[in-house]
Order: C-alpha cells, then structure tokens, then sequence
C-alpha cells in the first residue's frame, strides 16, 4: 500500500470513530429515550419516533442517488461529505435546546442532523474505492466499522468519567458533547484526506447528474446481480437498524435500567462489536462476502428467537453480545461486499442506490416494530416480529453471486 493511500485510510477511519457517538446517542440510546418520555409520551410513541426516525431517512434517501451520481461527475465526493457532515454537527446542536413537550422543534431539529448524518455516508461509503486494494476491501470496511465502534465506546467512557447522572443537564450535554466530537474528529478527513482532481462545477453537470440517476435505474434491468444484492440489503439492514433503533428503550422498558446502566452496557456492547466487525471482517476475506453474510443472518434469527425469554441477566448479556457482533458484522460486510459488486467507475452512484434502500428499510421495520407495541403494547412481541425481514433478507441473498469487478 502507497503511503498517499495508508494516508487517507486513517483519514477515513477517523471519520467512522467521529460519527459512532452520534449514532448511539441520537438514535439508539439518548435522544430516543428523552424523545419518547418527555417530548412525547403515549403508548404510540414508539410509532411517531419510527415515523420521525423513517421518515428522515426516506427524505434523504430521494436525494442519495442524485447526490451520489452527482459526486461521480463533479468528483466532488468529499465536499459533499462535510457540508453534510457540518449540517448533521448543526442538527445535533439544536437538539441540547429542547424542553419537555417541544415536538415540533424536536421533529425539526431532529430531522436535520438525520439527513445530514444519512448524506454524508453516502460520499463517505464511495470513498472505500479509493483507500483500499479491492481484495483488501471487506477488511477495511470492517476496520472502520471496529474504529467506529471503539469511537463510541470512547466517548461513553468519557461521560461516565465526567459527567453526573444525577444532574438534570446530563441529557442535554450528551447532545452538545456529540456535536463537539463529531466535528474535532473529523478534521482529519475534512483537511488531511487527499481527494481526486475535481471537474469545473456548471449548470450542465447538474442537469447530467438526474440523468445518471435516470441511466441508474435503467442499469439494473441489466445487473441483475446488484439488483439481488439490493433487496438482501433492504431487508437486513431494516433488521439491524430495527434493532439499533429501539435497543436501548427495550433494555429501559424490559429490564428497568437506568442511564448509567445503559452507558455501561454499551460501552460493552460497542467493545464487542468493535471486536466482531474486525474478526467478521477477516472471514469475509477468507470464505467471501455471501458465505459470511449467510452465517450472520442465521445468527440474527436465532438471537431474536430466543432474547423475548430471557429472563436471566447473564443469559442477556450473553445473547446481547452476539447481537453486538452482528450488528458491526452486517453493516461492514454488506459495505464491503457493494464495493466488489459494483464497478470501480460508478462506485458512487450504485452506493447512492444502496443508501437509497437502506434509508427506505429505515420506516418499513422501525414502523412495523413501533404499530406491533402500540397494539399489543409487549416489546417482546415487537422483537419477534424483525424474524420476516432476515429471513427475506437471507431469500435474495441466495441468488447473489459473488464477482469482483475491476
């Protein structure tokens, strides 16, 4: 590897460790639990945060395919990801002003650092192609998803150290604090990150870019394997973001913890998945991308099957923990896996349409998880009812072939 490529592989690393905290604080344990006991609070709370939750995403995912063919033609992949990144940091800032029964500023603020987290993913994902040998590709996307997971459990460690939980401020300095972490380390691949000569910005480039968005679209009639791949990943990942999405108020409602039992929780969980993306990341290169994801999926049925009866703490962590692995396993070997599927010249665009279906997946399972509790109020009912979507997921994985484009 050159040393201009070694370069801005820690360049891009660092941003999966800056963007971690956002994604445990924003939408798996803080904001979600504050969002649904003091902004709003009914038994249907769980189903208008899926709603504010899918619908960013879906908002966002009408853009990513524009903005990501958009990228290809202007090869200006990364100032899309920090102005993106910078309105998410804005969004995030936002939210340490709200007050209880603020829905309407939450719904907004909210919404913003949503879509500007989602975007920035976009550029961030097309950028893999760029740091990394193709075979080496599912091992670096794991690497980033590990330094991820180690960014957020830094940042948990820190708050335990530093702050009071017992202080009624605690909630909004987890907000303020995740902005301030998410913009300092992202200065590396902000400043550092050595990107391609870009082509001059006009009207006509940007009328191109919904034309490519347009060819895309006609492209998959004629890569019928992308298009398989596509619908493995909408189910899977709506599983996995179903389970991101309402961990931490399943582990508040089911088993009565409190914020600092949930810190520490995810602090272990977020060591292990750490552990899980890097290890799953070197099986992927070993027995391939679809022989591990096939693995992974049968893995997520069995743990959905058996958390509802858990009554046992150890037999909980236990279960959480191979949950925790998954969930760093999946994401990083379906990332890995696109950037061998799709050709190196429209890297970009066909990771548009991923993130496309992937922000789509985000309302079908958080909706379907947040109706099942409002009508049965039981969250162990709610857990059960992601199995369908694995189990659709693994359907269209199985007539994936794996091929590594050059």
């Amino acid at each position: 590897m050159s040393f201009k490529r070694s370069y801005n592989l820690i360049s891009w690393v660092f941003y999966d460790f800056a963007n971690s905290p956002y994604s445990t604080i924003m939408t798996t344990l803080i904001f979600p639990i504050f969002f649904m006991e003091s902004i709003v609070s009914t038994k249907w709370a769980m189903l208008i945060w899926a709603i504010l939750y899918g619908g960013s995403e879906i908002f966002a995912a009408i853009f990513s395919p524009l903005m990501g063919a958009l990228s290809d033609i202007l090869r200006r992949r990364k100032i899309f990801l920090i102005a993106f990144s910078l309105l998410s940091i804005f969004g995030t800032l936002l939210t340490a002003t709200l007050q209880k029964g603020d829905i309407l500023k939450a719904f907004f603020f909210f919404f913003l650092a949503q879509i500007g987290f989602s975007l920035s993913l976009v550029f961030y994902n097309s950028l893999l192609e760029q740091i990394s040998e193709l075979e080496k590709r599912e091992w670096v996307s794991g690497f980033g998803w590990g330094m991820g997971y180690l960014g957020g459990m830094t940042f948990m460690a820190l708050m335990i150290f530093f702050s009071s939980f017992e202080s009624q401020k605690f909630i909004k300095l987890n907000f303020l604090y995740t902005a301030l972490w998410y913009l300092i380390f992202s200065f590396p691949i902000f400043f550092f990150f050595e990107k391609r000569i870009s082509l001059k910005v006009d009207k006509v480039l940007f009328r191109d870019a919904y034309k490519e968005v347009i060819k895309t679209i006609k492209k998959l009639k004629d890569h019928k394997n992308l298009f398989l791949f596509i619908l493995a990943s909408f189910f899977l990942n709506d599983g996995v973001n179903s389970a991101i999405l309402f961990g931490g108020i399943y582990l508040r409602k089911i088993y009565n913890f409190d914020l600092k039992n949930l810190y520490l929780f995810f602090i272990a969980f977020n060591l292990i998945a750490a552990v899980g993306a890097f290890l799953i990341g070197f099986l992927a290169d070993k027995i391939g991308s679809k022989k591990t994801l096939n693995i992974i999926t049968f893995l997520w049925i069995i743990s959905i099957i058996f958390l509802p009866f858990l009554e046992n703490l150890y037999y909980l962590l236990s279960v959480a923990s191979l949950i925790g692995i998954l969930i760093g396993g999946t994401q990083s070997v379906l990332r890995g896996f696109l950037s061998t599927l799709a050709p190196s010249s429209s890297q970009g665009e066909w990771f548009g349409f991923y993130s496309l279906v992937g922000k789509a997946a985000s309302l079908f399972g958080p909706l379907l998880f947040g109706a099942t509790y409002g009508i049965s109020e039981n969250l162990k009912l709610s857990a059960l009812s992601l199995i369908p979507l694995f189990l659709l997921g693994y359907f269209f994985l199985v007539y994936v072939q794996e091929c590594k484009y050059k």
